[in-house]
């Protein structure tokens, strides 16, 4: 098989015009919209895909569109551009893609010894208000705003349970933290939200 060298936002990219999203205006209001997107929706970072996978020959322009003097350019997928999605949907990602969760309090979570007990303490208990509060968003933007389609919506699940599960872990960290100084004034915190 036909190795595809290309990014995971290329990839993203070329799957949206695969499914019809096909200017970069339409994929930055995506990108901002769609819940837990990683990518940056920065017009300057998707037009520069745009431009490199045009170069590739994986997307042609298909025409401008809209007020003249702001006509957006939309594509169309070439035949090379859409076996390079299908090869993206239908191989499994690699081991080291799964560990790709990035979290970022996970990532300051190793450094957290370089605070006082007390701080780690404080810190830890401000992430869980955070997480509460997020995960109550999260779910009332799920209900209030569904996806197009019940496929897109199990997907989305999927954040709602990473969420879930990272509040959980938050509830064990700050109680470890707790446990390792006893200076700190016992206080509840939200468990996790139903």
């Amino acid at each position: 098989m036909k190795s595809f060298p290309y990014s995971e936002l290329e990839k993203f990219v070329l799957a949206m015009i695969g499914a019809g999203v096909t200017s970069g205006y339409a994929m930055r209001k995506l990108m901002l919209r769609r819940p837990g997107s990683r990518w940056s929706a920065e017009s300057g970072s998707i037009y520069r895909t745009l431009r490199r996978l045009q170069d590739q020959d994986l997307i042609t322009l298909l025409g401008k569109a809209g007020n003249p003097n702001r006509a957006r350019s939309e594509y169309q997928l070439t035949i090379l551009g859409t076996q390079v999605v299908q090869h993206w949907l239908t191989s499994p990602p690699e081991q080291t893609e799964l560990g790709h969760l990035a979290d970022s309090m996970r990532t300051r979570g190793y450094f957290l010894e370089l605070l006082e007990p007390e701080a780690r303490i404080n810190v830890v208990a401000t992430w869980m208000i955070q997480s509460d509060a997020y995960l109550k968003e999260l779910r009332k933007s799920i209900q209030e705003e569904p996806m197009d389609t019940e496929l897109r919506n199990m997907v989305v699940q999927n954040l709602l349970f990473l969420a879930t599960a990272r509040h959980e872990w938050l509830v064990r960290l700050h109680e470890f933290v707790r446990s390792q100084y006893k200076g700190v004034p016992d206080q509840k915190f939200p468990p996790v939200t139903e």
